[in-house]
């Protein structure tokens, strides 16, 4: 069957996708991943084709342009409220129509025979709508949007669904959750449990990182986003609090650093650089981080207890399930990312204490329990063929 994936328009909503595209390729199945043109090289990078579809985004360039100086998004757009996805929904609408009519022209000369999309992506699901086709929509992570962005989601649409002859913006046939169901918001609709199996990228898994390490291994990394939105200031903080813990070795993965701060670490520092979390966070004591989706379900999966300092957006609710399920801790204040002592007590806290240890194990086991890839689309192909049937 010919599928077509449609992520929201940034890589990190595509690379919980990937491994089910991959799947989806060794079954034997014709796989797209739609696109703007200025992302589809990144995207090919993945192992899989791309068609470019809709206007060209750059999602770090619209977040710093709204970020003033060298603050840190916490301490400018603070903590989502509800309007916060209300204005997400309306911005996203607007998407859509820059879109909508290049994705429904592709589809009908492609014919796709199922569309996996994101929540965000409203195209998909009014395009699958329309022409008969089935719709998996693959949440990325954790799922704020059902509340406030679908429901003004659904207002900015109608007329849009109207010219479609649809009544109103139409749900999906399935929702993947790739999201461990402890750490998922609770109260959203249930999805089917995607196991999700990390992929950060591709790169050499150091010789290092092959060894069990003798001290307690804390990584901090910042994601793709947040080095371009005065990360480093955060960066900082997190190695000073750090450097004043005993017996511990440092993993920055991370860019760059400021010289001060690597002679700060001294024999402490173990690597700094960009490289595939997968590689390197099996063993560690902890990991310390924004919120990404990536870095939080990677390390959910290796059982790795979660430092979580929550810069906009998800990154908020995904604390708050963190420091509820207990596999990390939260320090979601701009007041408390400010104090070196708190970030200190957190990470000695993580590091030393068997509660966050065990926690993480217990989620590890939960995401080993969830539905393969493989299975997954075993499962797509019989909705597929059910549509077929129901349509002849």
């Amino acid at each position: 069957m010919r599928v077509l994936i449609s992520p929201h328009a940034v890589m990190t909503h595509l690379m919980p996708m990937v491994p089910l595209g991959w799947a989806l390729r060794a079954a034997g199945h014709d796989v797209l991943v739609a696109l703007p043109q200025n992302m589809c090289a990144d995207a090919g990078k993945v192992g899989l084709n791309t068609v470019a579809i809709g206007p060209d985004y750059d999602d770090v360039q619209f977040l710093r342009d709204r970020l003033p100086g060298d603050a840190l998004p916490i301490e400018v757009w603070g903590r989502p409220d509800e309007e916060f996805w209300g204005i997400a929904g309306v911005s996203h609408t607007r998407m859509m129509r820059g879109m909508l009519d290049e994705y429904l022209a592709f589809a009908r000369q492609w014919q796709p025979d199922l569309i996996v999309t994101d929540p965000m992506l409203l195209a998909g699901r009014m395009v699958g709508a329309a022409l008969g086709i089935p719709v998996a929509v693959h949440r990325w992570g954790i799922d704020p949007l059902t509340r406030g962005f679908e429901q003004w989601a659904r207002r900015q649409s109608r007329s849009d669904c109207r010219q479609l002859g649809l009544p109103e913006l139409p749900g999906p046939d399935l929702i993947l959750d790739p999201c461990p169901p402890s750490l998922q918001i609770p109260g959203i609709p249930p999805g089917r449990p995607l196991r999700y199996e990390p992929y950060n990228g591709l790169g050499s898994i150091p010789k290092w990182a092959l060894t069990p390490p003798t001290r307690s291994r804390v990584v901090i990394s910042m994601g793709t986003h947040m080095p371009a939105l005065n990360g480093q200031t955060l960066i900082d903080r997190l190695v000073r609090a750090v450097a004043g813990l005993d017996d511990v070795e440092v993993v920055l993965a991370v860019p760059s650093c400021a010289p001060e701060l690597l002679d700060l670490l001294g024999d402490k520092l173990v690597h700094v650089g960009t490289i595939p979390l997968n590689l390197i966070l099996p063993g560690s004591a902890a990991v310390a981080f924004h919120g990404g989706t990536g870095t939080a379900l990677t390390a959910s999966r290796l059982g790795v207890p979660q430092l979580v300092v929550p810069q906009y957006a998800d990154q908020f609710p995904y604390a708050e399930r963190v420091t509820a399920v207990g596999n990390g801790a939260a320090i979601d204040t701009a007041e408390g990312q400010r104090d070196i002592g708190v970030i200190r007590e957190a990470f000695r806290t993580l590091v030393e204490s068997p509660a966050p240890k065990a926690a993480a194990r217990r989620v590890a086991e939960e995401v080993a329990g969830m539905i393969p890839a493989s299975q997954i689309v075993t499962e797509l192909e019989r909705m597929v063929r059910v549509r077929e049937r129901s349509a002849a």
